[in-house]
């Protein structure tokens, strides 16, 4: 039987080479690896029903569309083979040349290190490392290097974290590019070499972004780089790591990438072959219906590995999807896509990204990502780059588990779309001013509901405007950020996270039934902040129906919206909450924002004891919800509902 397993690759540290030379790269081999013809592959799978036995590496996709559609009642089913050992993969084989450091390292030990010749793979595009952040559209990375079942990552410093011992320019940031002054310590190790890039949260501790050093200059601390693209002043004292620099090359699993189509790298176990990505897309599925595709690895790719394309009734099941250099599935358009029991891992980009039904006439989409596993998602890019953004009109997230990204687990936008039942936590790691669930900045985005979910251990490990490192200055578990409303909030759990929700300026959203156990700010943060008419939220709401046919009998508080004074947060409400442990229900921005909260609340507050919390983890917070509100409240713990997901398929 097809088995998931979720592989972590854990984190070496160690202290950094100093001063490291590189001999000569010989020549290295590609591996014998036939590549199949794709368009051959496809005939053969919808033929046999079955996708091959072991890896098979393709360098272009298989492409299904409507001649291989199936039926309502008999779709077209293609699945692994039954040893459950098929994995489609994007990278060929190569074999390194070991090769001697030449000068003395700082590490421990001389590190093993083996140079990859590139030139003779083939290449969409000519290798390199590509500019990433919140402000760049990524459609596929320019080299990835795989080894072990891992994506292998640049030489950086510091190993783990970020630096902050960085300051901006006198002429920091002007037409021409952006100036920053590194320690001369740093500049000095790094002054010789090329392809140095910088990445940081530059402007604002939620927009991330790379680039190269174009010059070094004179001064012995100032670097050039091109103009960043994040708005706002650059900051002196912000977080950013150098990454790319040979002489940071040190670690296994870390490697280097110079302008003559060599790679350097550590090998993180005794073998001398790795991976290289060749492939962009492993499967692209086009105006194509009723097709089922189960029981099947997709990794190791340059862009986005699945691409769903205005296709209905089109499930992907019990697959594994991911170590990409850029997202993992991407639907567009279409309806009734459904990801169900897969493991989604290690993105470079979004994870998932789902987008469809139409918003004029309210048509749902029916898409959803249902009982599955995301993790490790926005690796590169850091920012605005989820586990799964959700674009549109009634698309599910349902029963997932979803963790372990530096920024927002789900963003969203559109009406009528569900996230239900799922655990979210492990997210919001590193930037600010965010949420595990962000939206914003629409006045008609309704009907979304966000429903029995378990948020816990949201929040970053560092900041450099946190109080501690476990308290960032403003994270929340759901965030509704300038004036979005019209959300309905209920039956979730919210442990271990500063603020469970914000509305920043929002309006007509219900809270009811949730629980909060020992935040450590206001349950529900309240700020009367954004625009009233005149401005880009009008424009918005005048681009679609809001007060006429099927939007003002599903909204009809929308279509008053622009007569009831639509700067301010009116009309939010809360019932039957349970707050546990310190901290208070609401909590207000400013004094004059309380005018704003005029109902008498009616959560059952109870305060920690002389003996302490009795809740250390999700089991004895379940244990105590059902002793003291029996039949109320059930914990989706999805990480253990879903540990079945195993993948052994290569």
């Amino acid at each position: 039987m097809f088995r998931l397993i979720l592989l972590f690759a854990s984190c070496l540290f160690s202290l950094v080479a100093e001063g490291a030379e590189l001999a000569p790269s010989a020549s290295s081999i590609i591996s014998p690896s036939p590549i199949p013809n794709s368009v051959e592959l496809a005939d053969t799978i919808v033929r046999t029903g079955y996708f091959p036995d072991g890896v098979t590496r393709i360098l272009s996709p298989i492409k299904l569309t409507h001649k291989d559609s199936g039926k309502a009642d008999a779709p077209t089913v293609i699945r692994g083979s039954r040893s459950g050992n098929s994995q489609i993969s994007g990278a060929a084989v190569v074999r390194g040349t070991k090769i001697q450091d030449v000068n003395a390292s700082r590490a421990p030990t001389q590190p093993t290190i083996y140079a990859l010749d590139l030139s003779s793979l083939p290449q969409p595009r000519p290798f390199g490392i590509e500019r990433r952040g919140a402000y760049f559209d990524i459609d596929q990375s320019r080299f990835e290097l795989f080894q072990n079942g891992l994506r292998l990552h640049l030489a950086r410093w510091p190993k783990l974290g970020y630096s902050t011992a960085i300051r901006a320019a006198l002429d920091s940031d002007d037409q021409s590019g952006t100036s920053v002054m590194i320690p001369r310590d740093a500049f000095a190790r790094l002054n010789s070499e090329k392809d140095i890039w910088l990445g940081g949260y530059w402007t604002q501790d939620w927009a991330f972004e790379t680039a190269p050093i174009e010059r070094f200059g004179e001064d012995g601390e100032t670097v050039q780089l091109p103009r960043i693209k994040a708005p706002g002043k650059l900051r002196s004292g912000f977080k950013y790591f150098v990454q790319n620099a040979r002489s940071e090359l040190s670690e296994p699993g870390e490697y280097i990438l110079n302008s003559n189509r060599e790679a350097f790298v550590i090998p993180t176990n005794e073998s001398d072959q790795f991976e290289v990505a060749i492939a962009t897309t492993l499967l692209e599925i086009s105006n194509a219906h009723d097709i089922v595709i189960e029981d099947v690895a997709f990794e190791k790719t340059l862009g986005t590995t699945i691409k769903i394309v205005d296709s209905e009734n089109i499930t992907i099941r019990n697959c594994f999807v991911g170590r990409s250099g850029a997202g993992a599935i991407r639907v567009t358009g279409g309806r009734n896509v459904v990801i169900d029991r897969c493991v989604i891992r290690d993105t470079a980009e979004t994870a998932v990204l789902l987008s469809g039904g139409d918003r004029p006439t309210l048509t749902p989409a029916g898409h959803a990502i249902t009982n599955s596993i995301v993790t490790d998602f926005g690796i590169d890019s850091r920012t605005y780059r989820p586990a799964v953004q959700v674009t549109g009109v009634g698309i599910r997230v349902e029963g997932c588990f979803l963790s372990r990204g530096p920024h927002s687990a789900i963003i969203l936008a559109g009406n009528d779309n569900l996230i239900r039942g799922n655990e979210i936590s492990a997210v919001v790691q590193e930037t600010d001013d965010a949420g595990a669930i962000y939206t914003g900045r629409d006045w008609t985005h309704r009907g979304n509901e966000i429903d029995g979910n378990f948020f816990h251990d949201i929040g970053m490990r560092m900041s450099a405007h946190a109080r501690s490192p476990s308290e960032p200055s403003f994270v929340s578990a759901i965030y509704l950020d300038d004036q979005e409303s019209g959300y309905r909030i209920s039956r979730n759990i919210f442990w271990r996270v500063g603020r469970p929700i914000v509305i920043h300026g929002g309006r007509d959203n219900l809270i009811e039934e949730n629980v909060f156990v020992a935040n450590t700010h206001g349950a529900i943060w309240l700020h009367k902040r954004g625009e009233a008419l005149g401005g880009e939220l009008e424009r918005r709401l005048r681009a679609v129906p809001y007060d006429r046919d099927r939007w003002a009998t599903r909204y009809p508080a929308l279509a008053t919206l622009a007569e009831n004074d639509p700067g301010s947060p009116v009309n939010n409400k809360e019932k039957d909450n349970i707050l546990l442990g310190h901290g208070t229900l609401v909590e207000f921005r400013a004094p004059e924002d309380a005018q704003y909260w005029a109902q008498r609340d009616t959560t059952t507050a109870i305060g920690r004891s002389r003996r302490g919390w009795p809740v250390t983890s999700p089991e004895d917070l379940q244990r105590y919800l059902s002793a003291q509100f029996p039949g109320t409240h059930s914990i989706p713990v999805r990480s253990k509902a879903l540990s079945d997901l195993q993948f052994s398929a290569h």
